[in-house]
Parts: C-alpha cells; sequence; structure tokens
C-alpha cells in the first residue's frame, strides 16, 4: 500500500480546527515540530510548550489517521542515503546522530525526532519537506 505525506503550504489551505500536524517553521533553525492547529482565535499551532502563528509556518502535513500506517520516515531516510551513494557510518559523522540509531530509523524499529530528522536531512543536503516528500515513494511492507 502506498503511503502519501503532502506538504501543503499555509498560504494555499489551512488544516481543520483540532487537526494534529507536522509543521514547518519558517525560521530555519527551528525544527519540524508536531502540532495541533486551532483557527480561532489567531489561527495558531500548539506545539505543547508554546505556538506558532501561520505567517511562522511555511508548510504542514496531515498525519495518517490509521494508527496500522506508520510514516515510512526511516524508508525515506533510507531511500534519500542510498540516492546520496552514502553509508549510514558516513551520514551519521556528518549528522550528529548515531548510526546505531539511523540503522533502527531505517528498519523501522525506532522513530526519529524530528530535530534527528532535521539533521538527517541537512546532512543528506535536502530539506525537510523534501526527505518527508520521498515517503509516498516509499511502500509499506
Amino acid at each position: 500500500m502506498k503511503m502519501e505525506i503532502e506538504m501543503v503550504s499555509t498560504k494555499t489551505k489551512l488544516p481543520r480546527n483540532g487537526q494534529v500536524v507536522l509543521v514547518v517553521p519558517k525560521d530555519p533553525d527551528l525544527q519540524i515540530c508536531k502540532a495541533t492547529y486551532f483557527g480561532a482565535p489567531d489561527y495558531c499551532f500548539d506545539v505543547g510548550l508554546g505556538e506558532f502563528s501561520t505567517n511562522q509556518i511555511s508548510h504542514w502535513a496531515e498525519l495518517p489517521q490509521n494508527p496500522n500506517k506508520k510514516l515510512q520516515i526511516g524508508k525515506a531516510i533510507k531511500a534519500a542515503r542510498k540516492m546520496a551513494r552514502m553509508s549510514q557510518s558516513t551520514l551519521a559523522k556528518r549528522s550528529g546522530v548515531s548510526q546505531v540509531s539511523i540503522s533502527k530509523y531505517e528498519s523501522g524499529k525506532m522513530d526519529p525526532q524530528f530535530s534527528s530528522v532535521a539533521a538527517i536531512a541537512e546532512a543528506l543536503e535536502i530539506s525537510v519537506p523534501e526527505l518527508a516528500s520521498m515517503i509516498d515513494k516509499c511502500r509499506e511492507e
């Protein structure tokens, strides 16, 4: 079954009120994170420890509703790493994420934190949305 994650610009569409999504902040120093969208009164994304207004977010992606369908970010990491012709060891050195963790992400044994995904994407010289868009190219087993 194909798993798709669509990155949507906040300029073109906003999530439903109360919807849990992944958000990509415009500030490059901030990490992609999980948030709940609240449409009124300030059109903001609650990230648990704070909020982002819609003008601070560049893109968002809906999380899968079916709990049996996991985000296939590990498979996307593996595919991007192979496209870059990079070993897990090299990716670990460039990203600052341990090789053991990368192996566990790629095999689906562990889900990465968003900060790790951002570090891996940077080491692969792609953006987090580009990495997330590779998920739809990965099929669930």
